[in-house]
């Protein structure tokens, strides 16, 4: 399984079949444990509970919704989302296989920065062209970029990697902050300063280092908006309330609390938001609609992932996903408290990656609605597996190791 996990994390920027393929594969192992070698599975209790919790409101939910068959098919899919989650929690066991996972997703990450930066070369900023990289979309390959960054650059520094492996994936977490930039994605952007305030606030001592990544970001944003005023420009727009685009948000905004407030149990029904906006709930100032033909081309969602679950699964489905996020946070947090004040700063790392994967998603998940895409959700969640189950590893010796050898062989041995 661990080896799988390699597998779907390579595949996680690039390949959304060849993810499918691996969990798939995955799945039938997991299976297989669970029926014949029980004793091999250890799942946190409480974090059992609440996925039981989050998946009944789910499944229970369908059963209220204006369009059931379409709601058990979002609640299945969301069983398979959160199934890297439990397999990365359930197989993880040596910070090796950790190292490995990381490594696997740097060369993903790496390949969807070099698909991006290809089309920059090739297209440009003329006429408003924005980078997609594999997710095929500026916005999404925003969402990998948050999710990359926290994991290349804080989880090498105590992994047992070659220099070469550190710098390889420090390397590729710098590349990742460039094509953050060039997505021009605002509601990233602000997620990533988010997040780095947030680190900021998490780390009482040693925080020099992050002060200087946090002066050497401002300063290569500073270069490529000199660079590429496209950049500096989309930059000044965040904050104007008239610009097309944020209109359209706050109007969608409006809508998405107007059905909840006509469905505030269990909403209009989990995956059903497009039907009811198109048809009932858009703005009559609205000018992004849906062919009258068919309600489903227009806008499936509002551009916010809380306002989303609120319209779709009422206040049921939202105290189930706040409980849900709340609790892996909250179980991130005390993990980081616990092995920074017991001093395995290997375990306190992986629970802040962890942290700062978590609110970045989120925290750009309040202008732009990405809990919804398969791809990107399922990355989230291997990673927030990844994660948790590094800060619940036994300390690991200080050690600079390679994965295929000793990358430093001390000179004592070899004199010896």
């Amino acid at each position: 399984m661990p080896y799988l996990l390699v597998l779907m994390a390579l595949c996680s920027e690039v390949s959304t079949g060849g993810f499918s393929v691996f969990l798939g594969i995955g799945a039938l192992v997991f299976l297989r444990d669970f029926f014949c070698y029980p004793e091999r599975l250890h799942f946190p209790a409480r974090m059992k509970q609440v996925l039981y919790v989050y998946l009944a409101v789910a499944f229970g939910g369908a059963c209220f919704s204006y369009e059931p068959g379409v709601s058990f098919a979002a609640a299945l899919a969301e069983v398979f989302r959160l199934l890297p989650f439990v397999l990365a929690l359930l197989y993880l066991r040596s910070w090796r296989q950790i190292a490995l996972m990381v490594l696997a997703f740097g060369l993903s990450t790496l390949l969807n920065d070099a698909k991006a930066l290809g089309q920059v070369a090739q297209f440009g900023f003329a006429g408003g062209y924005r980078p997609g990289g594999f997710a095929n979309h500026p916005v999404f390959l925003g969402s990998f970029m948050l999710m990359s960054i926290p994991v290349l650059m804080l989880l090498p520094e105590r992994l047992p990697l070659s220099h070469r492996g550190k710098y390889f994936l420090w390397g590729t977490g710098v590349l990742a902050f460039v094509t953050l930039l060039l997505t021009q994605t605002r509601g990233a952007w602000l997620a990533f300063i988010g997040t780095f305030a947030v680190l900021l606030l998490l780390v009482r001592r040693g925080r020099r280092p992050y002060l200087r990544l946090a002066a050497g970001a401002v300063a290569l944003a500073l270069v490529f908006g000199q660079l590429f005023p496209a950049l500096s420009l989309r930059a000044d727009s965040i904050d104007a309330y008239a610009e097309s685009s944020s209109t359209e948000r706050y109007l969608m905004w409006q809508s998405a609390f107007a059905m909840w407030q006509d469905y505030p149990v269990f909403g209009v029904g989990h995956d059903v938001y497009s039907l009811f906006y198109n048809t009932k709930y858009i703005s009559p100032l609205a000018k992004e609609r849906a062919n009258p033909v068919d309600p489903r081309t227009g806008h499936g969602h509002p551009h916010n992932n809380f306002l989303k679950v609120l319209a779709e699964q009422g206040v049921v489905g939202f105290v189930a996903y706040l409980l849900l996020h709340g609790f892996v946070l909250f179980a991130l947090l005390r993990q980081f408290r616990r092995k920074s004040d017991g001093g395995d700063r290997a375990a306190a790392l992986a629970a802040l990656t962890g942290v700062l994967v978590l609110l970045g998603v989120q925290m750009e998940g309040l202008t732009d609605t990405n809990m919804n895409l398969t791809h990107i959700t399922r990355c989230y969640w291997l990673l927030l597996g990844l994660c948790l189950a590094g800060s619940r590893l036994p300390a690991m010796e200080a050690t600079h190791d390679a994965l295929a050898g000793r990358a430093e062989r001390p000179a004592a041995r070899s004199a010896g």
